[in-house]
């Protein structure tokens, strides 16, 4: 029962980075990998390479997304915790990565799908390759198995971030994160 529930928490996870948080350091930089910041409506930092053009691309390649939870992030759970039935361990923490990984893999693939794009599996001259990543993944409350009913309530979810780049698939040519 006790990774079916953390299973749960890797969902809620995903969910929360693709609302569109991201974390960020206090004064983003303006370039990076030689893209140039640009505005965005849905996320809070966006960045392309100078004259990039994506209407060429109807396809996409995905890899295999990147799911990691903060680095301390069992530590900071387990030390307010007491006894030790209802502590996470690092077991289960590798388990909720490995089922975050492909829930987030299907979720990605279908959003391509829904937004018009064909999912394939080779490079093409129409065909992006998208490197999706869930980082820094911090659960606020997770749910745990304890002994009798319990209920834990929280004014927030936790935090993660959400990376997506973006490369053309024969060249590889960095086009945008």
């Amino acid at each position: 029962m006790r990774r079916r529930h953390f299973m749960v928490l890797g969902m809620a996870a995903l969910a929360l980075a693709s609302s569109g948080a991201v974390a960020t350091a206090a004064k983003p930089p303006t370039t990076w990998d030689n893209l140039v910041q640009v505005p965005s409506k849905r996320f809070k930092l966006v960045y392309l390479a100078p004259g990039a053009d994506f209407r060429a691309y109807n396809k996409v390649m995905l890899d295999p997304t990147e799911v990691a939870f903060h680095k301390d992030y069992v530590r900071d759970q387990n030390t307010s915790r007491r006894g030790l039935s209802n502590r996470i361990s690092d077991s289960d923490v590798q388990k909720a990565v490995e089922q975050g990984k492909t829930a987030a893999n299907d979720i990605f693939a279908k959003a391509f799908t829904d937004g018009g794009y064909t999912v394939v599996q080779a490079p093409g001259p129409d065909v992006l390759r998208v490197r999706t990543g869930l980082l820094n993944i911090s659960v606020t409350a997770p749910d745990v198995m304890t002994a009798g009913r319990s209920r834990t309530f929280a004014n927030e979810a936790g935090q993660a971030t959400l990376v997506v780049e973006v490369r053309d698939s024969i060249t590889g040519e960095l086009l945008g994160r």
